[in-house]
């Protein structure tokens, strides 16, 4: 469910009649994709293996999942998998400055773009932290990044907002997007209907001494609210 419209109030005079409002709702659709994988392993790997086989399988499946819903989440396009949060029509985008680099100037100015009301944050990949934004200054030629110092429930900031670190981002280069500025709690949905399946086959390969393992799940995720997200762009 999503709010389409919000009650809209104004002020009267002594005895004047109020106007009615209300507010409208309505409903955002997020389909649930299919994420589907199979592999055969012999008999004998299964039966002399050192190792719990299954679960070795099932471990290293689910790490493949992980870094493919990951993509998705960050640059899907939507056919047959997630909407990306940098692939999302709909989502602002402010120019860094300059044609190949970030600069300090536009980190504060992306902020201004966002409306009030949001728990903004940052999302970047681990070289752009390292590479890039670390070494930013303001005008006064204070570092942008200040760390936690270790600080309980202080995060590290970056111009004055905490950030997350996802690997799928792109890196620093003209014309990309190597960061972006948003509510993800209140902006991106993710839902999962199937969170993670395993079906054990022992027929289909028997003939051949294997044992097929399919592993599936169905996931989704879609930008809701755009006005809370904004995309930094490496441009002019």
């Amino acid at each position: 469910p999503k709010r389409t419209g919000l009650v809209s109030g104004g002020w009267v005079g002594e005895g004047q009649v109020s106007n009615q409002s209300k507010s409208t709702y309505g409903e955002e659709t997020i389909k649930a994709e299919k994420l589907m994988v199979y592999t055969d392993i012999s008999f004998e790997l299964l039966n002399d293996s050192a190792f719990n086989m299954r679960n070795e399988i099932t471990s290293d499946i689910a790490e493949d999942m992980a870094r493919i819903e990951g993509a998705a989440f960050v640059s899907g396009n939507g056919v047959n998998k997630p909407q990306g949060l940098l692939s999302a029509p709909g989502v602002g985008e402010t120019n860094s400055g300059s044609a190949s680099a970030l600069t300090g100037d536009s980190l504060y100015a992306i902020q201004g773009e966002i409306p009030t009301g949001y728990n903004l944050a940052w999302m970047f990949n681990r070289k752009t932290l390292n590479a890039n934004i670390r070494t930013l200054k303001d005008t006064y030629g204070q570092y942008l990044f200040v760390p936690s110092l270790g600080i309980r429930d202080v995060p590290n900031t970056v111009a004055g907002l905490p950030y997350v670190l996802a690997n799928d981002m792109p890196d620093v280069a003209a014309g990309t997007f190597p960061i972006i500025l948003g509510d993800y709690r209140k902006c991106y949905y993710i839902v999962d209907n199937v969170n993670f399946e395993l079906i054990e086959d022992p027929y289909t390969q028997a003939t051949s001494g294997k044992r097929r393992f399919i592993v599936y799940k169905r996931t989704g995720g879609q930008v809701v609210l755009t006005e809370g997200l904004r995309k930094l762009k490496i441009s002019a």
